[in-house]
């Protein structure tokens, strides 16, 4: 790094929780976009409808990190988020995107209340995780403070598992 990055969050306000954490954290804010709605002002943002023109934008600023949060509330209309198969179709232009803009994409999940393996514990279908090359999870430390957090590798199909950080 330092990377230049786009982060597109539905939950999230910018001026009241985004850029307050990106000072708190020492973030160039110069390289931080951030954006919360699609082509149209209008509407929120949408992988089945604004991905040419992230595209377009990715580029022209040179964007390096691409982070969608969370990725359930970007997915086209029709897709059924617990189908492996509508997912998997759903991101593959979100793919096609990140390989021609040589972009890497992180997209934020929520867990779910019912797994119990790691891997599982995913709002949604096994297909997302699937998808993703690396997967991570992040919650508090077992027997630690409860401030405390770990960022814990569940999936590394590309290199060996780093260890978790504290």
């Amino acid at each position: 790094g330092p990377y230049t990055a786009m982060m597109i969050s539905a939950e999230d306000d910018p001026e009241d929780t985004v850029v307050p954490r990106l000072i708190a954290a020492g973030a160039d804010r110069h390289r931080v976009y951030l954006l919360s709605s699609g082509a149209d002002p209008d509407r929120p943002f949408n992988l089945g409808v604004d991905l040419t023109e992230l595209e377009r934008t990715i580029t022209s600023l040179g964007v390096q990190i691409l982070v969608l949060d969370p990725l359930s509330s970007f997915l086209p209309d029709d897709t059924d988020s617990h189908s492996d198969h509508k997912i998997r179709r759903a991101l593959y232009p979100l793919h096609l995107l990140a390989r021609r803009a040589n972009v890497a994409v992180i997209a934020v999940r929520h867990l779910s209340k019912s797994a119990t393996k790691a891997i599982y514990a995913g709002n949604g279908s096994i297909g997302i995780i699937a998808a993703a090359r690396a997967a991570f999870m992040v919650g508090p430390v077992p027997g630690g403070d409860p401030l405390d957090r770990a960022l814990v590798p569940i999936k590394c199909n590309l290199a060996a598992k780093p260890p978790a950080l504290g």
